[in-house]
């Protein structure tokens, strides 16, 4: 038999060297015809001498006529092993090549994600990355999955429970996370209207549909907003916007309140369909609010206002901006507010202390500024003033008269000395 040839018996069990008890081929699964051997499959074959072996290639070289160690019949001293059926082995070239099985260590194929290692001896251990993660949908709900992590010690540790992996406004369809569910609608605002979009079977949301305009009759689209535009008339009871003659008498005419004025020669008002924080408009005469310039008709003076809790934009050209009523929007403080004082203005010699809204802030008295808290959360904190009706919080001096200020009834003094009140 010789040294180029070891019968199975021989080599079944045998370990890597210095591992005692530790059998390389345990974990190790080889293709019919081979055997494993120290780890590694071998090819198996019946030799010239009836015995059942291994053809050690790293000891005797290829098993070919050009090889220089095989010899060239098979089945004699030396030759290579034939097939087990007794017929005789093809020749190294006309072999087919092996299949492509991927990343092997030792014969062992690694899981993905793994590497080798090998021993002295080159027997191969597959391990995992130390806090690798892998994730898996076997066994779960449609869009739930597990998932494992690596130890250590380079071993993977137990798989967790399925867990949903849709986040956000993402939903489960059709074992995907997509962005809609089906049938669902969404709406959006559009040049003076709104338009709709549909969400299809696959959970993907369709194109948007054509605008839909929603401005009132008498109402046109301009620069994205619901407009009507009118004329200026004797009862409108907003802004002076021009005049007309009756013979010789002269007739002033008016926007109606909270409207623009656009051309006093043309007699032409503005109306929006639906007021937005900083809209501007013309201050006139009833307004009630904070005073926001004046004008002349013929030698007579007369001073216009703004809406109460509306700011004056500009008094030359008294110009109001809506302010509206959410929580910390400015407005210009006013004679009648009924809150706390917040400044003071003077009309020729007259000087007229100004104030804010009962439970607003005054934010800056010199400049008669004033801050939304009605609409506030608890705990927002407002400007005491005298007839709040619950607890007293301070005072303050207007010439000599000196003034006690109080916070709502339900609410507590912060500040005596800031007069200030908590909501």
């Amino acid at each position: 038999m010789g040294h180029r040839m070891l019968t199975l018996l021989a080599l079944l069990g045998t370990g890597c060297p210095g591992s005692a008890g530790v059998d390389p081929c345990a974990n190790v699964t080889c293709a019919a015809g081979r055997v494993c051997v120290g780890g590694r499959c071998e090819q198996l074959g019946l030799f010239g001498d009836g015995l059942l072996g291994w053809w050690d290639s790293s000891i005797l070289g290829p098993a070919s006529p050009d090889g220089g160690a095989a010899p060239a019949a098979p089945g004699t001293e030396g030759g290579p092993p034939p097939k087990l059926d007794g017929s005789s082995q093809p020749s190294a070239d006309s072999q087919p090549p092996a299949p492509d099985m991927g990343p092997f260590c030792n014969n062992n194929k690694c899981d993905p994600g793994e590497n080798c290692v090998s021993c002295p001896d080159d027997c191969g251990q597959c391990i995992c990355q130390p806090g690798q993660v892998e994730k898996s949908s076997a066994g779960c709900a449609p869009c739930q999955q597990n998932q494992r992590t690596c130890l250590a010690d380079g071993t993977w540790g137990g798989w967790t429970s399925c867990q949903y992996y849709c986040t956000g406004t993402y939903y489960c369809v059709n074992n995907q996370c997509a962005p809609c569910y089906p049938g669902t609608t969404e709406t959006k605002s559009c040049a003076c209207g709104t338009q709709t979009r549909t969400c299809d079977s696959s959970g993907n949301w369709a194109a948007w549909g054509s605008c839909n305009t929603t401005c009132y009759s008498g109402f046109s689209c301009s620069s994205n907003r619901c407009i009507d535009t009118y004329t200026a008339y004797s009862s409108g009871g907003g802004p002076q916007c021009g005049y007309v003659y009756s013979g010789s008498y002269k007739t002033y005419q008016y926007c109606q309140p909270g409207d623009y004025c656009l051309s006093s020669s043309a007699r032409s008002c503005r109306k929006y369909q639906t007021t937005q924080v900083g809209d501007i408009y013309h201050a006139y005469q009833n307004a009630g609010g904070p005073q926001c310039g004046y004008f002349y008709s013929g030698s007579y003076k007369t001073y216009v206002y703004c809406k109460g809790g509306d700011t004056c934009k500009s008094s030359s050209g008294m110009q109001c901006a809506f302010a509206g009523t959410a929580c910390g929007a400015a407005y210009t403080a006013y004679k009648n507010a009924g809150g706390p004082q917040c400044g003071y203005y003077y009309s020729g010699s007259y000087k007229t202390y100004v104030y804010c809204k009962g439970g607003d802030y005054c934010n800056s008295s010199s400049g008669m500024q004033c801050k939304v808290v009605t609409t506030c959360p608890a705990g927002s904190v407002y400007t005491a003033y005298p007839n709040a009706g619950g607890p007293q919080c301070g005072y303050y001096y207007s010439g000599s008269y000196k003034t006690y200020v109080y916070c709502k009834p339900t609410d507590l003094c912060k500040s005596s000395s800031g007069l200030q009140c908590q909501k």
